[in-house]
């Protein structure tokens, strides 16, 4: 996984690369993103590979197996065993389209046993595709704003495993109880939610610009939210660097599983226009 990993941030790195080499004169002004000037025949497409650099906070439950875990973006370096995330969008007139995809393979430290376990392994796999439409509403020479709403999935496979000296070394206390010493539990969710979205852009210059988005939503879940700001710097008619700041959030009860997570962390991608 870790070969896998490294590859990934080759690739992108070389995306940043082949982005500035075509960013051309940077004596002269990038053309900054054009006012609504859409073709009636034509789609235009962007892909924007990221990396999204966050610490991860929740709590997961598998049966009677309950975990909680903490961790921060330096911990998630050492326990996070690959990452891949990738937004695309699709763009004819003042529709669009907008696809993001996130998976994290993730053993979190910093995880917080009951009462009677003193050590807890959590393992989790996580993949999450939002497809969201919108409609841009309002398109004026230095702003716009765009509503619409889609689906999110989430597919999440998940194991606790729990170790308990009290329970092994005290057989009363285990009779009394009746929890077994070790415990291992396994679980594979498949959640759907619907939600409503909004995107705001403003552009402050030629090749300063802000994106904003944001959506919220239920259906599977009980409640799962997002927000992101980017901050972007247009190197050419093709490529923009957004750096910007990412919080998703997530509660969800599905079979025996429940989880409650939040991530939240800085996120760097650069856009491609094809």
């Amino acid at each position: 996984m870790k070969i896998v990993q490294t590859i990934f941030l080759i690739t992108l790195t070389s995306l940043f690369t082949l982005s500035f080499s075509r960013a051309g004169d940077w004596g002269d002004k990038a053309p900054m993103e054009p006012k609504a000037t859409y073709s009636e025949d034509s789609w235009e497409f962007t892909m924007a590979p990221y990396a999204f650099l966050s610490s991860i906070d929740g709590s997961l439950g598998i049966g009677a197996q309950t975990a909680e875990f903490s961790s921060d973006f330096s911990d998630i370096l050492s326990e996070i065993d690959f990452a891949m995330f990738l937004a695309l969008e699709a763009r004819k007139n003042r529709f669009a389209i907008i696809n993001d995809f996130t998976y994290v393979g993730l053993s979190p430290g910093g995880a917080r046993p009951g009462s009677l376990y003193n050590q807890i392994d959590v393992e989790l796999d996580m993949f999450i595709w939002n497809g969201i439409a919108t409609y841009r509403f309002f398109d004026e020479e230095d702003w716009f704003l765009e509503v619409g709403g889609g689906l999110r999935f989430t597919y999440l496979s998940t194991e606790v495993s729990a170790h308990s000296t009290a329970l092994r070394t005290d057989p009363i206390l285990a009779a009394a109880t009746g929890l077994p010493p070790f415990a291992n539990a396994t679980s594979t969710s498949r959640v759907w939610d619907g939600v409503g979205a909004i995107r705001f852009g403003y552009n402050f210059s030629d090749r300063w610009i802000l994106r904003a988005y944001g959506d919220i939503g239920g259906g599977d879940s009980k409640m799962t939210w997002q927000a992101m700001v980017n901050l972007g710097y247009v190197m050419s008619d093709k490529s923009t660097l957004l750096i910007g700041y990412r919080h998703l959030d997530y509660e969800f009860v599905k079979g025996i599983t429940s989880f409650d997570m939040s991530m939240s962390g800085p996120q760097i991608g650069v856009a491609i226009k094809f």
